[in-house]
């Protein structure tokens, strides 16, 4: 049974999110950073969060479920929010190299919905290990590495089709 998902979010108006965007562009062609809220609408506008979330209809009406597949994806567009808003000159440590907002919003804007449902779907089946002492530089060390990994990946399936 095929269910739209779209009920389940609704749009924002139009008139309200043509603002939002041009906020956005606004701030973004200032170089001034964003307000966290302006930052989080520009890493949700990347990514459709509902490919991340359960829905079962009960007595005909859709429910929806939070699933650790979207509680991890809500982290990540946090972490991706968090450098949008940062100041574009400040620093932070991404593997052991220090890098600025502006870098590592760089990258991250090169992030859509399947490559963060690659790096989720990988995370999800690894098994346990050691808990993580620094969660926040750890989550912004494995998007920012995701996206040469899917590039990579990419890469490989375009020569091996050559062949």
């Amino acid at each position: 049974m095929g269910m739209d998902l779209d009920l389940l979010f609704p749009v924002q108006r139009r008139d309200e999110s043509a603002r939002v965007s041009e906020e956005v562009a606004q701030a973004v062609s200032s170089r001034s950073p964003l307000t966290f809220r302006q930052a989080m609408d520009k890493a949700r506008a990347q990514v459709d969060l509902k490919q991340f979330y359960a829905v079962r209809v009960k007595d005909g009406e859709p429910i929806l479920f939070r699933t650790k597949a979207s509680v991890m994806a809500e982290s990540f567009l946090m972490t991706m929010g968090e450098i949008y808003s940062a100041d574009p000159k400040k620093t932070f440590f991404v593997g052991k190299e220090e890098k600025t907002a502006e870098e590592i919003g760089f990258v991250y804007e090169q992030i859509d919905t399947q490559i963060l449902y690659g790096l989720v779907e990988r995370l999800e089946n690894q098994a346990g290990g050691n808990p993580v002492k620094y969660k926040r530089p750890y989550l912004r060390t494995i998007l920012y590495n995701e996206v040469f990994e899917a590039a990579f990946k990419e890469t490989v399936n375009h020569n091996n089709m050559k062949w």
